[in-house]
């Protein structure tokens, strides 16, 4: 993940929101599958949006996170 956040040079303060985000996901990945995982990670890119986090950054950690579990 922080090799993510380096590439797209984020900055140190808003390091924490991008892991709250990964490690939402990744808990997301262990409890729901199939459609009910992507309804929960559709309303996590929309919370993220919402926090103004940027959502390129979003979608790479999203790539990032599905591909370990899968």
């Amino acid at each position: 993940m922080k090799e993510i956040l380096g590439k797209f040079g984020v900055p140190t303060w808003q390091n924490l929101s991008y892991l709250n985000f990964a490690r939402k996901l990744d808990k997301f990945t262990r409890r729901y599958s199939d459609n009910e995982l992507k309804k929960q990670i559709e309303l996590a890119m929309a919370q993220g949006l919402k926090l103004n986090l940027d959502k390129t950054i979003l979608e790479k950690i999203k790539d990032c996170i599905l591909r370990q579990k899968f």
